[in-house]
C-alpha cells in the first residue's frame, strides 16, 4: 500500500504508533510508549492504530494508514474525530502489511472527510496478485459520484448497536439519523437476528491471530506484554471444533447483513457505545462490544464519520454498506458531511 500511494503521488512521512501486535484497542504500547489522545491528553485515541488517528487528528498527516482486524480502523477514527474507512474484504490488497487474521484483516484509510477517504481508496484499491483473497478486477472511482444527492436512498439503524451506547452519544446518534433523514433518506430500524454469535466469530479472530504471532515469534512470548500474551492464550486454548464453530458463526454473520441490506442501502450505528477512556492497562477479556468486530467478520464496508462530543470528546457514526458498494458507503458520509461541520472540528493546540 505504501508503494501504492507512493506511485499516485503521495508523500510519506513516516511511521506511527501502534498498539502492540495490532491486538488491541489503546495504542499503550510497552516498547514505545502511550499514544495520546490530542483532546485530552490523559485518554487513549483507540486502536490498534491509534498513531495514525493521532497524526491525523492534529494535522500532521493528510491521510495515514491503518489496518483494521477487530475495529482498527474505526476505532480510533471514532475516538480522535476523524474519517476512517475499512473496505470490504479483499477491496485493498495487503501484501506488505504482517498477517495476522486472513479471514478478518483489512486496510483501510484514515483522514479528515469522507472525499479524502475516496481519494486515498482510489489509490490502494485494486487486484493484488500475492493476496488470494484480493479483487481481480480493477475497482474503479470512489469520487466521481460524491457529490450525487442521496435522496430516494433506504437506510435501517441497528438497534441493538443504538440501544446500547451511552445516553449522550445515543442523543448525537438521533441527530445524526435526523441529519440524513433530511436528506430524504427512508430509514427503518433492523435488530441483530438472535441466532447470530458474534463470540464464535472472534473465536476465528483469536485462533487465527495465535498462530501467526505464534509463528512471528517461534513459540517464545516473553518478550510480548502480559495483555497481549493473555489474548492469544484465548486463541491457544481454542479446539478445532470451536474453530469450525466460529467459521460457521462468520459465514452466518455475512449472510445476516447482506439480508439486511437486500431492501436497505446502508445501515447506520454508532461507531462504538463510548468514547475515549483515560489511559491504563489493556484488558485483553473486556472488549466484548461487537459494533466495529461484527463487520471485520462480515466482510461489509464500514464508514466511521465524526457525529459530535461526549464530555469534550469525539464519537463517530458509523455507515455499513453492500459488498463490494465501497463508492455508496463513501457517498453517504460526504452528504453527511456536507451539511454537519463536526469534521472541521480540531483539538486544542
Amino acid at each position: 500500500m505504501v508503494q501504492q500511494l507512493r506511485n499516485a503521488g503521495a508523500v510519506i512521512l513516516g511511521k506511527t504508533n501502534t498498539h502492540e501486535l495490532a491486538r488491541g484497542i489503546t495504542t499503550d504500547n510497552p516498547h514505545f510508549g502511550p499514544t495520546r489522545n490530542p483532546w485530552d491528553l490523559s485518554r487513549h485515541p483507540g486502536g490498534s492504530s491509534g498513531g495514525s488517528a493521532a497524526a491525523v487528528a492534529t494535522g500532521m498527516a493528510l491521510g495515514a494508514l491503518g489496518t483494521d482486524t477487530g475495529g482498527s480502523v474505526r476505532i480510533p477514527s471514532h475516538m480522535t474525530g476523524i474519517t476512517g474507512l475499512k473496505p470490504t474484504h479483499g477491496l485493498v490488497g495487503r501484501t506488505g502489511a504482517r498477517p495476522l487474521v486472513r479471514n478478518f484483516d483489512h486496510i483501510g484509510p484514515m483522514t479528515r472527510s469522507a472525499a479524502d477517504c475516496a481519494f486515498m481508496l482510489e489509490a490502494m484499491a485494486g487486484p493484488d496478485p500475492n493476496d488470494l483473497d484480493a479483487v481481480t478486477q480493477p475497482a474503479g472511482s470512489f469520487a466521481a459520484a460524491l457529490n450525487d444527492p442521496i435522496g430516494g436512498y433506504r437506510a435501517g439503524i441497528i438497534q441493538d448497536f443504538a440501544d446500547d451506547a451511552l445516553p449522550r452519544i445515543r442523543e448525537l446518534f438521533a441527530e445524526a439519523v435526523q441529519a440524513i433523514r433530511d436528506l430524504d433518506v427512508q430509514i427503518d430500524s433492523w435488530t441483530l437476528p438472535a441466532a447470530l454469535d458474534p463470540r464464535a466469530a472472534q473465536v476465528v479472530s483469536r485462533s487465527e491471530g495465535y498462530v501467526s504471532i505464534h509463528g512471528m515469534f517461534d513459540g517464545d512470548f516473553s518478550s510480548i506484554d502480559p495483555s497481549i500474551h493473555e489474548r492469544l492464550n484465548v486463541g491457544a486454548d481454542a479446539t478445532a471444533f470451536d474453530y469450525l464453530r466460529g467459521l460457521e458463526a462468520r459465514a452466518a454473520i455475512e449472510a445476516a447483513v447482506s439480508d439486511a441490506l437486500g431492501s436497505r442501502d446502508f445501515l447506520l450505528s454508532p461507531a462504538y457505545p463510548y468514547p475515549a477512556e483515560p489511559i491504563k492497562r489493556f484488558d485483553a477479556r473486556a472488549n466484548d462490544t461487537y459494533h466495529a468486530s461484527l463487520f471485520n467478520a462480515s466482510h461489509h464496508p464500514a464508514l466511521v464519520v465524526p457525529m459530535g462530543f461526549a464530555d469534550g470528546l469525539p464519537v463517530g457514526l458509523q455507515i455499513v454498506g453492500r459488498m463490494h458498494d465501497d463508492a455508496t458507503v463513501l457517498q453517504i458520509g460526504h452528504a453527511f458531511q456536507q451539511v454537519t461541520s463536526h469534521q472541521e472540528q480540531r483539538p486544542p493546540e
